[in-house]
């Protein structure tokens, strides 16, 4: 089987600052502006507004606005 390998995947032509970040061992991250907004460590870990989730969904807002989930 055939393989490919890259470090980053950017889907828009144009674009050079959005996209998948796959450059560091066993983590995914999604950009936009150039700034990472989500990430995927090798733990399974989610992690959206911080570079270091800690927990299967970790939520972080610099101004503590978050929208509140409910059952």
């Amino acid at each position: 089987m055939s393989k490919i390998e890259v470090d980053e995947v950017v889907n828009q032509t144009g674009d050079n600052d959005s996209g998948l970040d796959l450059s560091t061992n066993d983590v995914v991250k999604v950009k936009t502006a150039n700034t990472e907004r989500m990430r995927i460590d090798a733990s399974g870990n989610v992690g959206i507004g911080t570079s270091s989730p800690d927990r299967l969904i970790h939520l972080a807002a610099s101004d503590g606005n978050l929208a509140r989930f409910q059952r």
